[in-house]
C-alpha cells in the first residue's frame, strides 16, 4: 500500500488512545493490514510501506504502533526520506523524490 498516512487514521477513538496508553500495539486486522500471504511469497513483506519526512505535518513513525504478525514479520514498515524542508511543500513533494521512487523499486 502507498497513499493517505495511515496514523490520523490509527488514533481516532478512545479505545485506541487506551490500547496505546496501556502500553499494547495496534491489531493490523483492524486497519485491513494483516497479511495472509506465505512465507518467501514476496507480497509477503509489509502490507503497509509507511514513507514520511520529518516536515511533513500529516506522516510520522507508525511501525511502533502496529504488532508484527504472528510469525514475527513486520506489518507495517516506517521509511524516512527527507523530500523537502518546507512544511507548506513536503506534502506534495513524495511523489517527485527519487529516494521515495527508489524505496518503492526495492520493494516492487
Amino acid at each position: 500500500m502507498f497513499g493517505s498516512p495511515v496514523t490520523p487514521l490509527a488514533v481516532r477513538t478512545d479505545s485506541v488512545v487506551e490500547t496505546l496508553a496501556g502500553d499494547e500495539q495496534l491489531n493490523p486486522r483492524d486497519y485491513g493490514l494483516e497479511s495472509t500471504f506465505k512465507n518467501g511469497d514476496p507480497r509477503s513483506q509489509p502490507r503497509w510501506i509507511n514513507i514520511w519526512d520529518q516536515d511533513d505535518l500529516i506522516a510520522w513513525p507508525v511501525e511502533p504502533l502496529i504488532r508484527s504478525n504472528g510469525s514475527g514479520e513486520k506489518t507495517v514498515e516506517d521509511v524516512y526520506v527527507d523530500v523537502s524542508d518546507w512544511t507548506t511543500k513536503v506534502h506534495q513533494k513524495y511523489w517527485q523524490s527519487d529516494k521515495v521512487h527508489e524505496e518503492l523499486a526495492k520493494r516492487w
